[in-house]
């Protein structure tokens, strides 16, 4: 924390808030951690866990308004200082994993019809089809801001079938772009994602490697080119969020967002696009997954469903009304003719 540069008058606060919670458990963190005691590494994990649940507990209930993700996050460091550490995916046995509890806070968040249709007619006024394009684009793809920043010509074909392949780091399975680890995804998107491309191919500057910028020759300096745009159109689009109509928000998560103040979102404002792509794709195809998954570029449906938008309730309400199932009058003796593919 004094690294961090925190006011003292911070790290006294959340000092008290530790002494006030181990008072509570009547027990302190290093008598708990076990150090000076004889105990196999095990053994100490398992009591720094069972910690951890209790100080959650505590935390939760006397200061609900606080992060979850930043407590987890914190207590790690805590256990690592002590040589307590986990292998990857392991934190999600103990309540320790982050991901799922960062990305679910924000499920709902989507631009609105209406939102979009005002951001496109300001971007198009103004000339900026800079912009206009990143968002369109990303808006029918869901690709991160990285892969839609790097997106180049010679990774679009047009004729017979249209196709984009966008890169993301995120997803390390050795291939490379940029200097950068990560997955070619190949994308056949929709007609309307058709016409925006090529409305991006008449108003962008012609004969580009990039979409967005000049090829400068090198991997390196190209991955910086790409970079500067993202930082570019997040400042570009943070700016044009912060001056639509607070009331236009569908939700109050929708709007914490929008306003700038979100933890995880904070500075991120580009992720709105594969939200909303998420939540818009899922409903014109009636909910499909699967299909969904593989043209936002997300690994599984898992995280789709958890993070960016599941199934909602009104539409499992409308397929349990359209389900019958009958089992007193079920005949299970009945042969059934199972077709293979």
């Amino acid at each position: 924390m004094r690294s961090g540069g925190i006011p003292p008058r911070r790290m006294q606060y959340l000092v008290n808030v530790v002494h006030g919670i181990s008072d509570q458990l009547k027990l302190m963190p290093e008598i708990i951690v076990s150090y000076g005691v004889s105990l196999d590494s095990a053994k100490r994990k398992e009591i720094a866990i069972e910690y951890w649940r209790n100080f959650l507990a505590c935390f939760n209930t006397a200061y609900p308004q606080m992060q979850k993700t930043n407590t987890i996050n914190t207590y790690r460091s805590f256990l690592a200082a002590h040589n307590i550490n986990f292998a990857h995916g392991e934190g999600r046995r103990y309540g320790l994993s982050t991901t799922p509890e960062r990305l679910g806070e924000y499920k709902e968040i989507m631009l609105t019809p209406e939102q979009i249709e005002k951001i496109n007619r300001r971007l198009e006024n103004e000339g900026d089809w800079e912009a206009w394009s990143f968002m369109n684009i990303d808006l029918h793809t869901g690709a991160r801001a990285f892969a839609m920043a790097s997106m180049s010509w010679e990774r679009i074909a047009f004729s017979p079938l249209f196709r984009v392949e966008q890169f993301e780091p995120k997803v390390k399975r050795g291939d490379w772009c940029l200097t950068k680890e990560g997955k070619w995804w190949v994308k056949y998107p929709t007609e309307e994602c058709r016409t925006v491309v090529e409305t991006a191919r008449e108003r962008l500057p012609k004969g580009r490697r990039f979409l967005f910028f000049e090829d400068v020759k090198s991997d390196r300096a190209n991955a910086l080119q790409a970079s500067y745009l993202m930082s570019r159109m997040a400042v570009r689009f943070k700016k044009i969020f912060l001056e639509l109509d607070r009331d236009s928000w569908l939700n109050e998560k929708t709007r914490v967002y929008a306003l700038g103040d979100g933890v995880y979102f904070s500075g991120h404002p580009l992720h709105l696009f594969r939200h909303t792509m998420a939540q818009y794709y899922l409903a014109a195809t009636n909910w499909s997954l699967a299909y969904v998954a593989g043209l936002g570029g997300w690994e599984n449906t898992e995280v789709l469903n958890k993070c960016y938008g599941g199934i909602p309730e009104h539409i499992k309400a409308q397929v349990a009304k359209s389900i019958h199932v009958r089992f007193d009058t079920l005949d299970l003796s009945t042969t059934v003719r199972v077709v293979h593919i």
